[in-house]
């Protein structure tokens, strides 16, 4: 199984890059992951002035290329004022202009990762949310609130609580894909 994961952010120490890829560690069995940076995928603000101007960056086919290649895709949403950030989401206007269904009913584990109480979930509901419109078949979903104090690098997710809400995602998720 092919897994693709990236974090919904442009920060270069994105936690959420972080979260994803750590998730994405965690489901059991034979699969190789792909963790994208968003930062490889540099455009200019959309309009559909833009598009008209100059079309569809080929880095907007090259990520949902990526997208299209994965048997499973995780990822975990910064929020900025409670949605997603403008680089994600210019990201998304510009990949849903290439192409409407851009997760071609691929299983997806959706996230947030925040240094607050809540995790980032209100960007999470907006993207459990929207998601299936663009062929998304969310099998799960989990934010994680005050990521500092309950994951570390070098050990993960400390918090005994939240990692058994982690498992019960995981199998979950799995017994779904």
């Amino acid at each position: 199984m092919k897994i693709t994961a990236f974090g919904a952010s442009y920060s270069r120490t994105s936690i959420n890059r972080q979260w994803a890829e750590y998730v994405s560690v965690q489901i059991p069995g034979d699969h190789s992951l792909r963790v994208l940076d968003l930062n490889d995928y540099d455009l200019p603000v959309y309009t559909v002035e833009r598009q008209n101007e100059i079309g569809i960056p080929a880095s907007v086919g090259q990520f949902v290329d990526e997208l299209n290649a994965a048997d499973l895709i995780v990822v975990s949403f910064a929020e900025y004022n409670g949605t997603y950030t403008a680089g994600f989401k210019n990201l998304f206007d510009w990949a849903s202009r290439h192409q409407l269904k851009m997760f071609e009913n691929k299983p997806m584990i959706l996230l947030a990762a925040a240094p607050g109480p809540r995790g980032g979930a209100t960007v999470l509901q907006t993207a459990v949310e929207r998601f299936p419109r663009h062929g998304a078949r969310v099998i799960g979903s989990m934010a994680l609130p005050r990521f500092k104090e309950v994951f570390h690098a070098e050990d993960g997710l400390v918090d005994p609580e939240l990692r058994k809400e982690l498992d019960a995602l995981i199998a979950s998720a799995t017994a779904q894909i």
